[in-house]
């Protein structure tokens, strides 16, 4: 019955427990599942927003733990971009304000009220972020590291901060190394590569069509898990 039911939930199955006796191998019970037992799923649509926007099962379980533990960067997700070609850094700024508008899950908070949590959206005008631009210039690549790792290392405070911070390392004239962190309450690893691509559509519309100089960017490859939580450290790929 455990089976029946764990499969009709996964896959919108519609299987009897009859079903697993008269097919039971997994090749068998495949072809049962898109069959006739299948159940219909209702079309997700858009609903009215309630005045009080509860938190997930999973962000009640990182929410209790940050009280338990207070804040920490263990649930960060950090990426590094090592960004090549000219670059209008006032414009990927803006390109990161346009991608935090686009997806409020990146611009909601997590306060407490009477002990219960709650999701609030903090209007785009207001979504800070802590945006800078540092110079980099004449660091050693351990010394950019170590800000690298610094930056992903951030903690978040879920009551008042929005769970994203991004921080631009100017290296060069035309190298340049995009820091972003997202805490876990908001996002989780398949989130990254389209917020990349969002961010990179975002760019080249603010740069008029299309990216100056021909930037390039690749994403980094996650390479530390810090315990067995999910904050990564990136590793930051130089463009060949």
């Amino acid at each position: 019955m455990r089976l029946v039911a764990a499969v009709n939930e996964a896959l919108g199955a519609g299987l009897s427990v009859r079903a697993v006796f008269e097919a039971p191998t997994v090749a068998q019970l495949a072809g049962r599942v898109g069959g006739e037992g299948a159940a219909r799923l209702a079309p997700v649509r858009p609903v009215a927003r309630p005045a009080v926007v509860p938190l997930s099962f999973a962000q009640q379980r990182l929410w209790f733990l940050e009280q338990l533990q207070g804040p920490s960067p263990v649930y960060n997700m950090g990426v590094a971009l090592r960004l090549c070609g000219r670059l209008d850094a006032a414009a990927l700024g803006a390109a990161l304000s346009d991608v935090v508008a686009r997806h409020e899950s990146l611009r909601t908070v997590f306060p407490a009220v009477e002990g219960t949590p709650r999701q609030v959206v903090v209007p785009v005008e207001r979504a800070e972020f802590g945006w800078q631009v540092v110079d980099a210039s004449g660091w050693s690549p351990a010394s950019l590291g170590q800000a690298v790792e610094a930056a992903v290392r951030y903690s978040f405070d879920l009551a008042v901060e929005i769970p994203l911070r991004a921080r631009l390392f100017r290296v060069a004239e035309d190298e340049h190394v995009l820091v972003a962190v997202v805490h876990h309450i908001a996002a989780d690893g398949w989130s990254i590569t389209p917020l990349v691509r969002d961010l990179s559509v975002a760019y080249a519309a603010r740069c008029g069509g299309g990216p100056r100089g021909g930037i390039r960017c690749r994403c980094s490859t996650p390479i530390t898990r810090c315990g067995s939580a999910s904050s990564w450290v990136s590793l930051m790929i130089p463009i060949v």
